[in-house]
C-alpha cells in the first residue's frame, strides 16, 4: 500500500504538464504585449521628429519639382541669345541655325550635348563648346579647322586642313599656301587623311632645314601615298621630285645641292627620282622632248638616266 501511495497518478501528471504549457503561453503573450509596449513608447517619444523628416522630405521633393518647373517654363530664362565665339571663317548662320527649334523656349531645355555634337558636323568647325549663361543666354565656343593647303582635283579647288577635310573656300578669304594634288571628295575620308599625313610630314621636314621651302616647292602631289611627289620651280624651270615616304630633308637636299652640275649634263631635267640609294634617276617621268634637245639629239629629253651621286650616298 506504501509503495502505491507514493506513486503519482497519471491524471497529476497530466495536470501539471498542460499547467506547464499555459506558463508559456503567458509568458510569449507578455513578452509580445511588452515588445508592442516599448515600440510604442518609442513612436510617441519620436513622433514628431518623424513628422519633421517626413515633411522635410516632402518639402524636398516639392521644391525641387517647384524649382525644375521655374527654370523650365518661366519667361525669364526663354532663350534670347546665343553668342557664337571664335569664328571667322565658318558660316555663322549655319550655327545659329542649329538652334532655331529651341527659340521661345527655356535655356535648360535645350540638349546641350546634343547641339554640341550638330555644330561639330558642319565642315569649318573642328572641336565645339556650349555654356549656359543666367538668365537666357547661350554662349558656343568654335574651334575652327585650320587649312595648309589648296587641294586642286578634277572637284575643283578646295582648301583642305591636316586632317584632309575640304573645307570649300570662302569668297573674301584670302590664303597664301602650297597646292596638294591627289585628294578627291570621292576618297574615303581615311584615305584623304592618310595623304595628308604625308603632306604635313614632308612640309614640316623639309621646312626644318629650309624655311624658304614653300616658295620654291610650287605644288605636292599625294596620288600615291608611299610616293610624295613635290615640284620645285627655279629661274630654270619647274622640275618634279620622287621624294618616296621617308628621308624627305636629305632627298630635297640631295636635288639642291646637285641640280646645278646634273643640269651641266643634261639640258632638259623635268623629273628627279630621288628613292633610291646612292643614285637618281633623271627624267623617269614620260614627257616630250624640248625641241632643243631633238635638235642638239642630247638623248636626254625623256630617257631614264642613272646618275651616281656619292654625296647621296654619305647622306643616306
Amino acid at each position: 500500500m506504501d509503495q502505491q501511495s507514493d506513486r503519482t497518478p497519471d491524471w497529476l501528471n497530466e495536470a501539471e504538464v498542460v499547467g506547464q504549457g499555459e506558463d508559456a503561453a503567458v509568458k510569449r503573450q507578455r513578452r509580445a504585449a511588452s515588445s508592442r509596449e516599448k515600440r510604442n513608447n518609442f513612436l510617441r517619444r519620436h513622433a514628431g521628429k518623424i513628422s519633421i523628416g517626413v515633411a522635410i522630405a516632402a518639402l524636398a521633393g516639392y521644391g525641387t519639382w517647384a524649382v525644375n518647373d521655374t527654370l523650365q517654363n518661366h519667361e525669364r530664362f526663354t532663350l534670347a541669345e546665343v553668342t557664337l565665339l571664335g569664328t571667322e571663317h565658318v558660316a555663322q548662320s549655319e550655327i545659329q541655325e542649329k538652334f532655331s527649334s529651341d527659340r521661345g523656349g527655356s535655356v535648360f531645355r535645350i540638349p546641350m550635348e546634343e547641339r554640341r555634337q550638330e555644330i561639330e558636323q558642319i565642315t569649318w568647325v573642328k572641336s565645339a563648346s556650349i555654356g549656359r549663361f543666367f538668365p537666357n543666354r547661350i554662349k558656343v565656343y568654335v574651334e575652327e579647322r585650320v587649312p595648309v593647303a589648296f587641294s586642286v582635283s578634277g572637284d575643283g579647288i578646295d582648301l583642305v586642313d591636316e586632317d584632309g577635310v575640304l573645307l570649300g573656300y570662302p569668297p573674301e578669304a584670302k590664303f597664301d599656301l602650297p597646292v596638294v594634288r591627289g585628294l578627291s571628295e570621292k576618297d574615303s575620308a581615311e584615305d584623304r587623311q592618310a595623304k595628308m599625313k604625308l603632306f604635313m610630314a614632308v612640309s614640316r621636314e623639309i621646312a626644318s632645314g629650309d624655311e624658304n621651302w614653300s616658295k620654291v616647292v610650287s605644288e605636292v602631289d599625294l596620288t600615291d601615298p608611299r610616293d610624295a611627289r613635290i615640284v620645285v620651280a627655279d629661274n630654270a624651270g619647274a622640275v618634279r621630285l620622287h621624294l618616296g615616304n621617308e628621308g624627305f630633308l636629305n632627298r630635297y637636299k640631295t636635288y639642291m645641292e646637285h641640280i646645278g652640275e646634273w643640269r651641266k649634263k643634261f639640258s632638259n631635267i623635268q623629273s628627279v627620282d630621288l628613292r633610291y640609294s646612292g643614285q637618281v634617276v633623271l627624267n623617269a617621268d614620260p614627257a616630250a622632248p624640248k625641241a632643243a634637245d631633238r635638235k642638239n639629239n642630247s638623248g636626254t629629253g625623256n630617257v631614264t638616266a642613272t646618275l651616281a651621286t656619292p654625296q647621296a650616298k654619305q647622306q643616306r
